[in-house]
């Protein structure tokens, strides 16, 4: 899997979770925030964390589920 194929996948489906992203490409969450960090580090994904779809369950590497993630250009309907 390349940072292009999760960019694809996210402009198609519009808006992604964590969760969402590990689930599709069969990774590990861990895996996968490190990869959708770099592409929101180049500017070409915003992540934006939804406090609502916390689960409540005091994870200390962040919820895959509020974690989600988006096209720039849409970051303001996240």
């Amino acid at each position: 899997m390349a940072l292009q194929d999760i960019q694809d996948y996210v402009a198609r489906v519009g808006r992604a979770s964590l969760r969402d992203l590990s689930l599709h490409f069969g990774s590990s969450p861990e895996a996968m925030r490190d990869m959708a960090g770099r592409l929101v580090r180049k500017g070409r994904l915003v992540l934006a964390v939804e406090e609502a779809a916390c689960c409540g369950c005091k994870s200390k590497q962040g919820c895959a589920s509020a974690e989600y993630y988006c096209l720039p250009q849409t970051s303001d309907a996240a």
